[in-house]
């Protein structure tokens, strides 16, 4: 552990000066695979909260070996107010189960992730538990406000994603009820019938169209003005959840058919629009259009992973 700390205490010092988009600086610290593990990521979440450091905005951690360990490090340290600013946190190709991602997803059920906006988990070892922790998230009110949810290539299925959906409709339908003028013209007019119900509806209204075997509903429970009035405020640009690549909803043609159909059904868009393509995961490699993925302007290789 004292090589830990000693690490991150060389790489908080290096943090700073003049800083362009993708660089670590003290409030932004980028540090894609950079080799730490659980043991460094605790010692940053420690020194995150000494008085008078700076509030952190975005924490990139990832192509990293992080696991639950860490995210529950982080957790402890979003507890005591030092995530507060956070606006981007990013995990991608780490090691951390669901029992880590329950652990973040209680963090935000508690208010202590305010600003968070983008969240990238893709690529480790998640699946249907992360999809329910994250949709429980979005079902409170005063939930941070994501726009982006990177929750791809995994091992989520039908069920993991229609417990985000069916969060989302109700999201969606709270918050037509509470701001119809800002919300109500832009649900599917199924959903804007049932807006206008459910201040007083009770029990499960199963959402038609829906494939018998993987059932999406819309739990409308009895609902106060303070109740709506306590959504929050989303902004007027899209959700972006990425699903894709997850081997529950790819292992078989079929399962990629349903899970497409699932989000069509759901109709979300335009406000929220839910990726659950399988191309790499089925062996078909998309034509390359305009540059690589990864590259700059001039055709050089970023390394930079969230």
């Amino acid at each position: 552990m004292g090589e830990a700390v000693v690490r991150i205490t060389s790489l908080l010092a290096a943090a700073g000066g003049p800083c362009s988009r993708g660089c670590t600086t003290q409030d932004k610290l980028h540090w894609w695979g950079k080799g730490l593990g659980d043991d460094e990521c605790v010692a940053l979440a420690e020194r995150l909260q000494e008085p008078g450091r700076p509030r952190l905005k975005h924490l990139l951690l990832g192509s990293n070996y992080v696991g639950d360990r860490c995210i529950h490090a982080l957790s402890s340290a979003a507890r005591n107010g030092a995530l507060k600013s956070l606006y981007a946190l990013g995990l991608s190709r780490n090691r951390i189960t669901d029992v880590g991602c329950e652990a973040l997803a209680g963090a935000m059920r508690a208010g202590q992730l305010p600003q968070l906006t983008d969240l990238y988990i893709s690529r480790n070892r998640v699946g249907n538990g992360c999809a329910a922790a994250l949709a429980s998230v979005l079902r409170i009110p005063r939930a941070p406000p994501l726009k982006r949810i990177g929750l791809g290539d995994g091992s989520a299925d039908e069920a993991g994603l229609s417990s985000l959906l069916a969060a989302q409709l109700e999201e969606l339908v709270g918050l037509a009820a509470a701001e119809p003028a800002s919300y109500g013209a832009r649900l599917p007019s199924r959903l804007r019938t049932v807006a206008l119900l459910i201040g007083s509806a009770s029990g499960a209204e199963p959402l038609p169209g829906r494939p018998p075997k993987a059932p999406v509903t819309l739990r409308c429970v009895p609902t106060t003005q303070a109740a709506l009035a306590a959504q929050p405020a989303r902004a007027s640009s899209r959700r972006e959840v990425n699903l894709s690549n997850n081997s529950g909803l790819c292992a078989i043609k079929e399962a990629e058919v349903r899970a497409t159909s699932l989000v069509a059904g759901a109709g979300l868009a335009p406000l929220t629009t839910v990726s659950v393509a399988c191309s790499r995961a089925r062996g078909v490699r998309r034509p390359a259009r305009g540059r690589a993925l990864g590259q700059g302007k001039r055709g050089k290789r970023r390394h930079q992973t969230r």
